[in-house]
């Protein structure tokens, strides 16, 4: 429903648990706008629930994003600037039908209408990882399930050139 309200040229995830960086938002935009892509992604880093940094993770992302995220690897939903266009002209909204790890089935379905994706080289935020977390996204059977699921309902680049990842994966 957010999404569908917003009314700014720009449109960004943040959990409750994590944190942006100082001055992410003024390097994606000003990264957006200079390049004319349609989404900017950064670098992001862990830290502990008391905030104790403690690794960078990701960088830049050599090739197509869409075939990263195939493979299953993970990337933080608030290390996205969406160009709110982008998202509204293609009609993608937040499927509260799936369950698992909605966030990144979200950018999954995005990245599948093959957008310009463009990296912002600063640290976007900080993804609190608490001692008790567990995490489910290397989970193969639900995975792949929501994959299916987002596949059949998006409008897509042509399969083909993903048929041997996706037949690796069994879906």
């Amino acid at each position: 429903i957010g999404m569908q309200m917003a009314t700014g040229r720009y449109i960004k995830f943040l959990d409750s648990d994590d944190m942006l960086a100082e001055d992410a938002l003024s390097s994606e935009v000003m990264m957006l706008d200079s390049t004319g892509a349609d989404i900017s992604y950064g670098k992001w880093m862990y830290c502990d629930q008391n905030d104790e940094v403690k690794e960078e993770v990701h960088g830049q992302y050599e090739g197509d994003f869409f075939t990263f995220l195939l493979h299953g690897d993970w990337y933080a939903n608030f290390a996205f600037l969406f160009r709110a266009d982008t998202l509204k002209k293609q009609s993608l909204y937040w499927d509260e039908d799936i369950f698992y790890i909605a966030d990144f089935q979200y950018i999954f379905a995005v990245a599948a209408t093959s957008p310009r994706f463009v990296f912002t080289p600063v640290c976007t935020g900080y993804y609190r990882k608490f001692s008790w977390h567990t995490c489910l996204s290397k989970s193969g059977p639900n995975r792949s399930a929501s994959y299916v699921k987002i596949l059949k309902n998006q409008v897509m680049p042509p399969l083909t050139a993903y048929q041997d990842i996706l037949y690796n994966m069994k879906v």
